[in-house]
């Protein structure tokens, strides 16, 4: 009788034993951590799928244009023009325009680049490449530019049923240079438009990045690359 008593209480110390270490063990583990990182899928502007970009990339809502060293940040809502369609405003097969430089501007006067509107089609942006060897006018200012074409851009403005036409030109600065802009104000059957046109010097052409409408904000957005 006493051998069994003595059994139970041996019995019961090592389940006491047991539970004990038991609870120690849970003490001791760490909290469980959540290393799971989100991942981040950059936002894009509409129909970036569709556009292959002349002369840069890009980069989440971004577009960075290597050959002016330029870039733009849109807004996830804004709708860009697709390549295909570029290509049919240069009046050039597509695949022909995006094979290099001097075949998309060939014995080309303009050259479309990029085009993209907001979702009103209020503010817009276009990009474009004009050849001034075919002037033989190259590797002049943004200054010079102006003095040279200013009754053109008037002439071309007036033909297209604008009025009120007043050009000013002015200057931005973007990454700490000095860039020539000049600014556009008309009207189009009685509809006021503004716009502001920052000029590129690029040797035998000039690049010309026209914002139109919130053009404030637009060009808050506007960077030049390292």
């Amino acid at each position: 009788m006493l051998m069994k008593r003595f059994f139970s209480i041996i019995l019961c110390l090592l389940l006491i034993a047991s539970l004990a270490a038991c609870a120690d063990e849970k003490a001791t583990e760490s909290p469980a951590t959540d290393n799971t990182k989100a991942t981040v899928i950059p936002s894009t502007p509409e129909n970036t799928e569709e556009n292959s970009p002349l002369f840069g990339e890009y980069y989440g809502n971004s577009y960075n244009n290597t050959l002016l060293n330029i870039g733009i940040s849109f807004p996830t809502d804004w709708i860009l023009t697709p390549t295909k369609e570029i290509a049919k405003m240069n009046g050039i097969d597509e695949q022909e325009m995006l094979k290099d430089f001097e075949t998309f501007m060939k014995d080309k006067e303009l050259g479309y680049i990029l085009q993209a509107t907001d979702p009103t089609g209020v503010s817009k942006v276009n990009l474009t490449l004009e050849n001034l060897a075919l002037s033989g006018n190259s590797n002049i200012t943004g200054t010079q530019y102006i003095e040279l074409f200013k009754d053109s851009i008037k002439e071309t403005l007036m033909d297209s049923g604008a009025a009120n036409i007043i050009l000013t030109p002015t200057s931005v600065q973007l990454g700490g240079r000095t860039y020539t802009v000049l600014t556009r104000s008309y009207m189009v059957d009685k509809m006021p438009f503004y716009q502001e046109q920052i000029l590129f010097p690029l040797g035998n052409y000039m690049g010309i990045l026209t914002l139109t409408g919130d053009t404030e904000t637009i060009l808050s957005r506007t960077y030049t690359l390292e």
